[in-house]
């Protein structure tokens, strides 16, 4: 699934992000977005604000050997998925036995969202791994409390590996810290393994938020606040939030079911199973549970603060990506302690793989999003170093998938370019030709967007 999905998928906004940031920190020792940040309307370089580092570091030995393209963010992703079903299956055996391994594992293979992110480039695949590993280093904290210094580094590389989840490792921190202390007490703070884990994992955030002290704080008090985080857009866009309350009530409120749907995606016919399962009770099984409803809430509000600005679809499926690091876990749930010789659990697993099966089906054959058709006829007839203007489409997109060798600029009337690319289709510019234009076949409005192009050359 994960090569075909290799060779069927197209590089998103951002992987191809990611690879820019790998390509400028081989180039400049630092994170420098050569076309401005991917969501300002500024297009001079500027210090990478909004993606955190640790992706492009793990991408870096791909971009210097393959170059910046395609094939080598896809490649990387190709990399972290193996590595990621790898890891699955060796942190369950070591929780739950060899067979219990190979079953979360195999499912975990054929997870849709992390076969897509094969072919789109995006970090879930990696992101999943520490994440996974940091929950497995927890649980065997239990008995032996040196693995939480194990699980204080996995959780720092998680939290460096997506901008905008940077918050969700810092409440999980505290929300695990407080379910340690509901069971322990006072000698958690007394465990010297805890300790070293809480350093080396605040380690990785003030590492961080140093350098974006350094890079963007203009000295007042108001500012402090934006530019010490990973992601200046999540902080923006949360500040738009705030003022727009009823927006974000809407939204939330609106988003219930679909977060019920991902979660049923999983547990759909585990239901009683689910339910029958202690809480609170055992300390092992409640912190599955606290992982996963850590994982649900926080991606919850945090994709309903990012629609209050960028207006996605309400049930846009995309969104499964904030969730899809809980899924392993969710099978974890399942197999604990069940019994995987009956009947009955392998009809239900059987039944679950199958539709994940299906679903990776759908996503590794998909109709070329009409965007990319564009970005094909563009390559396919601007020589190197062509000036293309920009046109309401993502540039770094545009970078990776129409190629490098391109001087990209952001379009305005009357400016001088050799080529013109926009999201606008009916547009017309006068004094340029229609090259033609990418249409989306598949559009299922509230769930999939339109993503359309059109190319028009000088002359």
């Amino acid at each position: 699934m994960r090569v075909v999905a290799l060779f069927t998928g197209r590089v998103a906004s951002d992987g191809a992000s990611y690879a820019v940031m790998a390509d400028s920190l081989w180039v400049h020792g630092e994170f420098i977005m050569p076309l401005g940040e991917s969501w300002s309307d500024s297009w001079t370089p500027e210090y990478s604000h909004h993606y955190s580092p640790a992706y492009p570091v793990f991408l870096l030995p791909f971009v210097v050997l393959g170059g910046l393209n395609p094939w080598s963010v896809k490649l990387a992703s190709l990399l972290s998925g193996f590595l990621l079903i790898a890891g699955v299956h060796r942190t369950t055996r070591d929780l739950y036995g060899q067979e219990k391994g190979l079953l979360v594992a195999a499912a975990v293979a054929v997870d849709p969202m992390l076969v897509l992110a094969t072919g789109t480039g995006y970090s879930e695949n990696f992101l999943t791994l520490f994440f996974v590993l940091t929950i497995w280093a927890i649980l065997r904290s239990l008995k032996d409390p040196r693995y939480m210094v194990l699980a204080g580094f996995f959780a720092g590389v998680a939290y460096l590996t997506k901008g905008v989840m940077g918050w969700f490792f810092l409440i999980a921190g505290l929300a695990g810290l407080a379910w340690r202390f509901h069971y322990v007490r006072w000698r958690v703070f007394r465990d010297r393994h805890y300790v070293v884990a809480i350093l080396i994992f605040g380690s990785f955030v003030v590492g961080w938020a140093t350098r974006n002290l350094v890079r963007f704080w203009d000295g007042s008090a108001s500012d402090v606040l934006t530019a010490w985080q990973s992601s200046a857009y999540f902080a923006i866009t949360s500040a738009e939030a705030v003022s727009r309350p009823g927006d974000l009530a809407f939204v939330l409120l609106a988003r219930i079911p679909l977060y019920v749907l991902f979660f049923l995606f999983f547990g759909a016919f585990w239901v009683r199973d689910l339910r029958r399962m202690p809480k609170m009770s055992d300390e092992h099984y409640s912190g599955l549970w606290l992982a996963i409803g850590l994982t649900y809430v926080l991606a919850w509000i945090i994709s309903g603060i990012l629609w209050t600005s960028e207006r996605q679809p309400i049930f846009w499926l995309d969104m499964m990506r904030y969730v899809v690091m809980a899924n392993p876990v969710i099978l974890w749930l399942l197999v604990k302690d069940a019994n995987v010789e009956s009947v009955v659990f392998r009809r239900k697993y059987v039944a679950t793989v199958a539709v994940l099966l299906a679903a990776s089906l759908i996503v590794v054959v998909p109709a070329t999003p009409g965007v990319y058709q564009a970005y094909d006829i563009l390559q396919a007839n601007a020589p190197e170093g062509s000036v293309v203007a920009v046109d309401g489409l993502l540039r770094y997109s545009l970078l990776i998938g129409a190629g490098s060798g391109l001087i990209y600029v952001k379009y305005v009337p009357g400016v001088a370019a050799d080529f013109i690319i926009t999201s606008d289709i009916v547009k017309t510019f006068p004094g340029y030709t229609l090259l033609g234009i990418g249409r989306t076949t598949v559009v299922v409005p509230g769930f999939v967007p339109a993503d359309d192009a059109a190319v028009w050359r000088r002359g």
